[in-house]
């Protein structure tokens, strides 16, 4: 029996609750007015300081006692603004705290109305100030030295590269080389027990919150606009697979500049980065993952080099890239020991994911003790990707699944060919990809199919796969392919409602289907019965030897039959009526209004058809019938699964600091 972690949770908060003799600081702009009068909540404040020298007596304290910074907000103003003058390898922010001894800061929302609105703003600088200004020269402009093309390499790989710089990683006294970072708001180095709270961020390029060989750290009911990651955590290439525990928790974040920013027709998207571009309707799949908009390649929690330990809860993330991307250094990815230890512990519930590009749930090489529950995805490419991931107990379950929209609706065909990307260089600079992106990768349809699981073997396919992928207790409407990409690792699919409308593959978008055209597919594509939607698209039945793949799917109710393709694997089909409407969502997607698509009635017979479930052993059994259908119970609650594992794993912080 392979020993579970996390068996016996000590459940030790994140941060220390009902700290005592904490430092309390009061912080205005630096630019402030004297005169002006500033307030905490409704009372003014006459103590206050500016940031800057907030952010100074944080630094000599360094968590020898708990502290917190309030940000003041200026008297009669809309919001008030803050700079952050952090982003150097020496003037990032170390603080090495306990559960007691916790460093917040903390902004302040206006929640009494419709739409909160954040009263305290930190603010960075344009995308192509980020981008291009270093030590005020504009490196994007200079005479043109091609380099070869990295697709493979993006912002989180730059920034780690430049923070893993051995000169940086021995020289942490004051007479050390200070390097300049593209970060101008929150950075973190060397630090434990670090909380932002309640703050606006805008503009925050490439990261609103980046930490460094960091632990304990979390970013909670924050507003962000823009940025290409809202939290970026590097462990360090060198002590891989040794921070953990982190929480990203009820933040808002609108990563296009067009969901924060009023379009014009004046600005060209194609070259223009300070353009309010729109991520899911304007650009080519391969134009933001590898070419000019690569800075957007991004995501809500982006992570490179950690243990695990990660919450990620009750987020919404508005028109996107990504949303939860874990990866590691090639190093670690080759050492079985090593692999296994990262990403280990991911809790990613109650969020809402709406129009993102790309993946919302991305491990990448590896994770275990993944729980994917609760969360309602609207008009996303490809939900869930394990393209290459090895692992085990990787959940998905309790979900809502909306895909009607396709990416792409305002996309300008043909404006995109020869599109390029600028490399940002460890140490500064930058140049011009020699690549240009060729007439299939202009296409404003490339990557337009999607999917629910992505799968896949990675850019090695017998390199290690997860164990198994448990799939169970979803409700879904989508146009999209429920499994998609080969090889695969075996599914467990149970208790899944599912409502096709897909319309076949000569009708028009968005609903139309375009099977994988990988000759090497040929056989795999399974369809309904009336030949208009693809259940599994690329989806091996048996591996890479011949042998069947031992794929389990019980007890799912569709609204189409699947051809009998599938009947090897699939067993006990629910042929109970799934219809779902198809209005009432709006935008921004209210999570309720979702719900209220799914609710099912209490005599409904999805509410009893199923079968009933346990966790067992790495895997999910049948117990016997009946059991209910679908993400959601008659009494409006989220379907849930008793597991001896959930946040905060605490083996692995005991595994960590042995």
């Amino acid at each position: 029996m392979r020993r579970l972690i996390a068996l016996a949770l000590l459940h030790l908060p994140l941060m220390g609750v009902g700290w005592t003799d904490r430092e309390i600081v009061f912080a205005y702009p630096d630019a402030g007015p004297a005169q002006a009068v500033y307030r905490w909540g409704r009372d003014v404040v006459t103590s206050g300081i500016p940031l800057s020298a907030a952010i100074h007596k944080a630094q000599a304290n360094g968590g020898s006692h708990p502290m917190e910074i309030r940000l003041l907000h200026r008297d009669g103003a809309a919001e008030t603004l803050y700079r952050l003058d952090l982003g150097s390898t020496q003037r990032a922010l170390r603080w090495r705290g306990a559960a007691d001894r916790p460093l917040v800061l903390r902004g302040q929302i206006d929640r009494s109305g419709q739409r909160p609105q954040p009263r305290t703003v930190v603010v960075g600088r344009s995308l192509k100030e980020s981008v291009c200004l270093i030590n005020d020269i504009d490196v994007c402009a200079l005479a043109e030295v091609d380099v070869a093309a990295s697709r493979g390499v993006d912002a989180l790989d730059y920034l780690a590269g430049e923070m893993n710089r051995r000169s940086i990683i021995k020289g942490d006294s004051a007479a050390a080389e200070d390097v300049k970072l593209r970060l101008h708001c929150m950075v973190a180095w060397d630090s434990e027990f670090v909380e932002v709270q309640d703050v606006g961020f805008r503009d925050c390029w490439l990261a609103a919150f980046a930490v460094y060989r960091s632990s304990h750290v979390a970013l909670r009911n924050s507003f962000i606009e823009g940025s290409t990651y809202a939290l970026a955590a590097i462990g360090g290439e060198e002590t891989a697979a040794t921070a953990h525990s982190f929480e990203i928790v009820g933040n808002l974040w609108k990563q296009s500049p067009s969901a924060y920013m009023a379009r014009t027709s004046s600005c060209n998207i194609h070259s223009d980065w300070n353009c309010p571009v729109s991520i899911w309707d304007q650009v080519p799949w391969a134009i933001t993952h590898h070419f000019f908009w690569s800075p957007l390649n991004g995501a809500l929690f982006a992570s490179k080099d950690i243990a695990g330990n990660v919450k990620i809860s009750g987020n919404h993330v508005i028109d996107a890239y990504n949303g939860v991307r874990s990866r590691l250094n090639r190093t670690c990815l080759a050492d079985p020991a090593c692999r296994a230890r990262a990403n280990v512990g991911f809790e990613i519930t109650d969020n809402v994911f709406e129009r993102i590009r790309d993946n919302p749930v991305e491990p990448e090489g590896h994770a275990a003790y993944w729980i994917v529950k609760h969360n309602t995805f609207v008009d996303v490419h490809a939900a869930i990707s394990t393209d290459g991931v090895s692992g085990h107990d990787v959940l998905v379950f309790g979900n809502l699944f909306v895909l009607r929209a396709r990416a792409g609706a305002e996309c300008a065909e043909g404006a995109w060919l020869g599109s390029r990307s600028f490399r940002p260089s460890v140490g500064g600079g930058g140049r011009w990809s020699a690549e240009r992106a060729d007439r299939d990768e202009a296409r404003c349809s490339t990557h337009s199919l999607g999917t629910i699981i992505k799968l896949g073997g990675g850019n090695d396919p017998e390199s290690p796969m997860l164990d198994r992928i448990l799939f169970f207790n979803n409700s879904l409407q989508t146009r999209s392919p429920l499994f998609r990409a080969s090889p695969a690792p075996p599914i467990t699919s149970y208790n899944n409602a599912v409502q096709f409308t897909g319309c076949g593959k000569d009708d028009p978008r968005p609903c139309r289907q375009d099977p994988e055209p990988d000759p090497s597919c040929t056989g795999e594509e399974f369809w309904t019965t009336d030949r208009q939607a693809l259940v599994a698209d690329c989806f091996p039945l048996r591996d890479l030897k011949g042998k069947p793949i031992p794929h389990r799917m019980r007890h799912n109710a569709y609204n189409r039959a699947p051809d009998g393709k599938l009947d090897s694997v699939e067993a006990d089909r629910v042929t109970a009526p799934v219809e779902f409407p198809d209005t009432g969502i709006g935008q921004p997607v209210n999570r309720a209004a979702v719900e209220a698509i799914f609710a099912v009635p209490e005599n409904s017979s999805l509410a009893k058809a199923g079968c009933a479930l346990r966790y067992a052993h790495g895997d999910v059994e049948c117990t016997g019938t009946p059991g209910p259908v679908g993400a959601l119970l008659p009494d409006g609650r989220r379907f849930d699964l008793a597991l001896p594992f959930s946040f905060p794993f605490s083996e692995i912080v005991k595994g960590v600091q042995k």
